[in-house]
């Protein structure tokens, strides 16, 4: 049959992790030219399971295409500016 599931995983993390600045190989990334004091400013996240019905997922998701973002951070701005909009 082949690898097992941690072998069929094996170097995933690396490949899907979304605040690796490493490249694959363990080197730094040389296009990663903001940090030039070597200090690094993390950013927390909350992840969501999200369910929609489909036919907000099929609006969402034309409606970050036509702004050209990804449909995370239209969601994002959506919620910043109902939060801006009561705040005031």
């Amino acid at each position: 049959m082949g690898k097992n599931f941690k072998g069929n995983i094996k170097g995933a993390d690396k490949l899907f992790s979304v605040n690796d600045t490493r490249s694959t190989d363990g080197t730094s990334d040389i296009n990663n030219t903001s940090n030039t004091d070597n200090t690094l400013e993390k950013k927390e996240y909350y992840r969501i399971n999200l369910r929609l019905d489909k036919e907000l997922k099929e609006y969402i998701s034309e409606a970050a295409w036509r702004e050209r973002m990804t449909i995370t951070d239209y969601i994002n701005t959506l919620i910043r500016g109902d939060r801006d909009k009561k705040q005031t």
